[in-house]
């Protein structure tokens, strides 16, 4: 967020659709939009920080994938009692 609200209105960025990454979203906005996007961005940033639950408001919790435990609404390992590091298979991997 911090980024797009620095970088949305200079002439070069670009904002590639994660779906579809030859398509630029920042090319299908007016000047304007852009300037009212970054305006968002600062706004949503300054009440998230004013308020760490207002990122509830902006990213609601996909309750699908909701834990039922008492780490809900925490990062980490599932279970504490594992110490493993996260490699990626070698398809994954560079190199």
């Amino acid at each position: 967020m911090e980024y797009i609200k620095e970088n949305i209105t200079k002439d070069n960025f670009t904002l590639k659709d994660p779906g579809n990454t030859n398509n630029d979203v920042a090319d299908t906005l007016e000047d304007w939009e852009k300037t009212n996007l970054s305006n968002k961005m600062s706004n949503m940033i300054s009440n998230i920080e004013n308020n760490s639950d207002n990122i509830k408001t902006y990213f609601p919790i996909n309750e699908e994938f909701e834990e039922e435990d008492e780490n809900k609404g925490q990062y980490g390992l599932k279970d504490a009692s594992i110490v493993a590091p996260s490699i990626p298979n070698k398809s994954q991997q560079f190199g």
